[in-house]
């Protein structure tokens, strides 16, 4: 770069100006980013988020059965490893053995709906 060829006095300026500049593209561009995702993004009847062409976004939820067996493996004892090693869900015609994670999201919210009952 040719800044190094400006004279003493004014190449700190001229590198805090490029900076800053470079800053509030930055930060413009970001903008209107986020303003075309607004546009493209609409709840749907306060619950689900869908896309402009009305895609549902997020996470497919999981099956009743898978719910089902998970918690009635629960209710026997098994751990979460275990549990997990047992259920599995089927995604695009595949098989594949639900996480730890899920396990526990499904028994603490299963949990939780037991107690507001």
């Amino acid at each position: 770069m040719y800044f190094n060829f400006i004279p003493q006095p004014f190449n700190e300026i001229v590198n805090d100006l490029l900076i800053s500049v470079f800053g509030w593209i930055a930060e413009e561009e970001s903008q209107k980013k986020s303003e075309r995702i607004k546009l493209a993004v609409r709840k749907k009847d306060g619950k689900k988020t869908v896309s402009y062409k009305g895609n549902k976004w997020g996470r497919k939820s999981l099956s009743k059965q898978t719910v089902d067996k998970v918690m009635e493996l629960h209710l026997q004892g098994l751990s979460l490893r275990k549990i997990a090693e047992n259920v599995q869900k089927w995604d695009n015609g595949n098989s594949k053995n639900i996480s730890k994670s899920v396990v526990h999201k499904i028994i603490i919210q299963k949990e939780r709906e037991k107690q507001c009952f």
